[in-house]
């Protein structure tokens, strides 16, 4: 699903025309088009996060600094790390318990949408968190377009959350290890 097309649901779902009717003045249009922009960029950023949809593999080496301890380059756009072998982040880095050549698996965020990005750019999200990440647009740019209206609010989130549960769902090999893991002490190896 590209932008464009993001763009286009969130016309619909809030019932205008990419904001058209809605606006008296250029400026006023450019700041909505920039919300929606923020907005879509924001609930595509929560959706990976919490869904965990964007799975990295990496192969790292871990060799001893001057501080003796043993750590490699953090990854671009590592937000979580989904390891038991004693590997964790911190100022930037990755610290393990001991050298090595090892593969890393972690999450990543999806490319930053902004103001200079094509409509014709395609997420890293299936559709259907594309279509997710609308509805929470939408929520998001609801009460600029209709103040008071709790009721349009409430379908939206309502539909945004039903997706997400799905995609929770989906995603559910990814997650549960980061809620009952080993090293949480719920499973025992």
């Amino acid at each position: 699903m590209t932008l464009a097309t993001i763009c286009d649901k969130i016309g619909f779902l809030l019932e205008t025309d990419i904001f058209a009717p809605c606006i008296d003045t250029a400026s006023e249009e450019s700041k909505l088009d920039a919300a929606m922009i923020k907005s879509i960029d924001m609930a595509l950023r929560k959706i990976a996060r919490d869904t965990k949809c964007l799975r990295r593999e990496a192969t790292l080496t871990f060799t001893a600094g001057s501080d003796g301890k043993f750590s490699a380059e953090m990854p671009d756009g590592l937000f979580a790390i989904d390891s038991r072998d004693g590997i964790y982040a911190c100022d930037g880095r990755l610290f393990s318990d001991k050298a090595g050549t090892y593969t890393f698996v972690y999450y990543v965020y999806p490319t930053a949408v902004t103001g200079d990005t094509a409509s014709t750019y395609e997420p890293e999200l299936d559709d259907y968190a594309c279509d997710a990440a609308a509805y929470a647009a939408a929520a998001e740019l609801c009460g600029r377009l209709y103040p008071g209206d709790n009721a349009r609010y409430m379908r939206l989130m309502t539909e945004y959350d039903d997706r997400m549960v799905r995609l929770y769902e989906k995603n559910i090999k990814n997650t549960l290890g980061s809620l009952f893991s080993a090293g949480r002490g719920v499973i025992r190896k």
